[in-house]
């Protein structure tokens, strides 16, 4: 019966509370580390997320889900406050397109609150541009 030494416990027991260390981290949003790939940024996400198309900064309709994590984005804005406290939206293709919004493909602004970011400004400091508005 193989038994590990105590360098092996040991070294067990820090990556076991590494692994814990992350998940509360992220959970907390105190990680929001996103990383581009051409045009496009990646960020860890929650999964099942709601994407929606501004029709105005007070009305917002979802139009498709989110499903992957990470996601890929392409810009932030300024739309509303959403519960993450900010007002902080990304602009990304959803997975799957809701019944009755084909024309829009799942294309939609997604909260920060769901990339891990809170507070007043876009804390998380995922990197991404902000959208133009021309």
């Amino acid at each position: 019966m193989y038994k590990p030494n105590n360098q092996q416990r040991r070294t067990a027991t820090k990556m076991r509370a590494a692994v814990a260390l992350s998940a509360f981290l992220f959970s907390t949003g105190a990680f929001a580390s996103c990383w581009q790939s051409g045009d496009q940024w990646y960020c860890p996400n929650t999964p099942h997320t709601y994407v929606y198309q501004r029709y105005d900064d007070e009305n917002l309709q979802p139009v498709g889900i989110l499903d992957s994590n990470p996601s890929w984005f392409t810009c932030k804005t300024h739309i509303r406050e959403h519960e993450g406290h900010n007002d902080v939206w990304y602009l990304t293709q959803g997975d799957r397109t809701l019944s009755g919004w084909e024309n829009f493909e799942a294309w939609g602004w997604v909260p920060a609150s769901a990339i891990g970011t809170t507070g007043e400004e876009d804390v998380g400091d995922s990197g991404l541009p902000w959208c133009r508005t021309e």
